[in-house]
């Protein structure tokens, strides 16, 4: 519909994230669950025209989005949709916001795309340069590795914001304290996952693939990579290709 104001909203395991269209997309805006508003999704009473959501994130965002809207739409993963085609046995199973992320990235860039959302969990999709998915793999993301040791383990204190950028200015290897190592073992490990799904798509392919990255720890992850990007808003790019726009 020409002219429609939509708001569209990637609500995740620990963060929300959305962005309004009209006529182009906005700017994204996020945040926690714990931290967010009815009033955060309108300001100065703002209503669209239809509500466009990708929801992971349970029961918790129907408690935001009482609206005046004349649509609300949660999408659902299918097999075909916006120049992607699903390896998925069984699509429903494939989490909404790897679907619509992997659409947007097909609208935002050509050729073989490594996608990769680092968030709570981490995911890896690999899309061949006709918009094939050829499958993908899923981690716990760095605060859940990090988490698991604090946890499980006596007399591992947290790894600090300090420690962290230290260890990643040397690429993540050759640790010299047990902090430093945990953060070096959780890095490398998805880095490692990373590159690996980018030379298998590399092989299937015949030509080098870009990574395409999202997610709260998505700038801790590009310094390490090769020939990769961060599209923050993949997931909103893709509702808007879903809604009939072209981002």
């Amino acid at each position: 519909m020409a002219g429609e104001i939509l708001l569209l909203i990637d609500a995740g395991n620990s963060r929300v994230k959305w962005a309004w269209w009209n006529g182009t997309l906005g700017s994204q805006n996020s945040a926690d669950w714990t931290e967010l508003s009815g009033g955060d999704f309108f300001p100065a009473d703002r209503k669209p025209d239809r509500i466009i959501i990708a929801n992971v994130g349970g029961q918790r965002i129907h408690e935001h989005i009482d609206t005046d809207a004349e649509e609300v739409v949660f999408v659902e993963t299918g097999k075909e949709a916006g120049g992607v085609t699903n390896a998925y046995r069984d699509p429903a199973q494939m989490g909404v916001d790897r679907w619509v992320a992997m659409i947007g990235a097909r609208h935002h860039r050509s050729g073989p795309l490594v996608v990769v959302d680092a968030g709570t969990a981490l995911t890896v999709d690999m899309l061949d340069p006709d918009g094939m998915h050829l499958g993908g793999v899923i981690v716990p993301g760095y605060r859940l590795m990090l988490s698991s040791l604090l946890g499980g383990t006596a007399d591992i204190v947290e790894v600090t914001e300090t420690v962290a950028d230290r260890v990643s200015d040397n690429n993540g290897i050759a640790a010299r304290s047990t902090d430093e190592a945990i953060h070096s073992g959780a890095l490398i490990a998805l880095i490692s996952l990373i590159r690996h799904g980018q030379e298998f798509l590399e092989k299937q392919s015949k030509t080098s693939p870009r990574i395409l990255l999202c997610g709260g720890d998505a700038d801790m992850l590009l310094p390490l990579l090769q020939n990769a990007e961060i599209v923050a808003d993949l997931v909103l790019r893709g509702l808007a290709v879903i809604s009939g726009k072209h981002p």
